[in-house]
């Protein structure tokens, strides 16, 4: 007679356990069409949207952040940006990418930084590049045999509004704007060198100042700024005194020594108290060669 073995118990199953907590993502989900989502933290703003209406969408941005929106109403045209943890000048690059505009700045004295305090959105015309100024290429050599500016390829004279012909040939801009976002500094930093900051080409530099990654490139623009006397290259001198690289911050103060903007002072003023005392130093001596003392003339 076979010898059984008796039944095993049945296993009971394992209680049910919820599951955690899903950690709070780093990044958002694109929303669906027509919408945004927005986050702001101390690592940078994050945008999502899916073709939202623009002028809403600066219309929050200036309420959550607290500075002021001027220039023309842009309505709702439909934007779509994607940016994550980034500076709000990036953010603005990317919803103004076919606008004008400009930035001014106030110093937060608590943070230790400039921050934007009023966002002005220009009329709408052309792009960046081609409101720069343009550069004189290389001349080409003239084909042998001929006078120069008489062969059969030589490009006639373009004349301008008052029908007078252009100082000279100029550059591709598409070319120049590429050798400005190239990977090697170096290049970017020749690129510079090129664009005459008392021209159209200002703008090229003021971003450069402000959102180059390589700290020598933005010394390079601070310094480019010290011949330029418009509003914009102050300002952006301005903000540069509290970039986070010593260098840039030093150029920064040598450039505005020279601006006529007396109001600069002020903001060279938080500089005394910087915890550098080479910045501090630098700070003093150039709020003395703006403000001379007076006494004894």
């Amino acid at each position: 007679m076979a010898c059984g073995t008796e039944p095993a118990e049945p296993v009971p199953a394992p209680p049910a356990v919820a599951p955690p907590a899903a950690e709070t993502p780093v990044g958002l989900e694109m929303p669906p069409a027509g919408e945004m989502r927005l986050r702001l933290q101390d690592e940078g703003i994050t945008l999502l949207a899916n073709q939202a209406p623009r002028g809403p969408l600066l219309d929050v941005l200036a309420l959550r952040l607290g500075f002021e929106l001027a220039g023309p109403a842009l309505g709702h045209e439909p934007v779509s940006v994607d940016v994550e943890l980034a500076p709000l000048e990036d953010v603005l690059r990317a919803l103004l990418r076919e606008r004008g505009y400009r930035l001014d700045y106030r110093y937060d004295p608590d943070r230790r930084r400039h921050e934007v305090a009023r966002l002005e959105v220009l009329p709408a015309g052309p792009s960046l590049a081609s409101r720069t100024q343009a550069i004189p290429a290389e001349p080409e050599p003239e084909p042998a045999g001929e006078p120069p500016g008489e062969g059969a390829g030589a490009e006639p004279d373009v004349a301008d509004a008052d029908g007078d012909a252009e100082d000279g040939p100029t550059i591709d801009w598409k070319k120049l704007v590429a050798r400005l976002d190239d990977s090697d500094p170096d290049e970017r930093i020749e690129a510079l060198e090129t664009i005459d900051p008392e021209g159209e080409g200002l703008p090229l530099i003021v971003d450069r100042l402000a959102r180059d990654p390589d700290p020598r490139v933005r010394v390079v623009a601070a310094e480019k700024l010290e011949f330029s006397d418009t509003l914009a290259g102050v300002d952006a001198l301005v903000s540069a005194l509290g970039d986070p690289d010593k260098d840039v911050v030093l150029a920064a103060i040598e450039a505005l020594e020279l601006t006529d903007d007396y109001t600069v002072t002020q903001d060279l003023g938080v500089l005394l108290e910087h915890p550098d005392p080479e910045i501090r130093r630098a700070a003093r001596e150039a709020i003395d060669f703006i403000e001379p003392d007076d006494e004894g003339d």
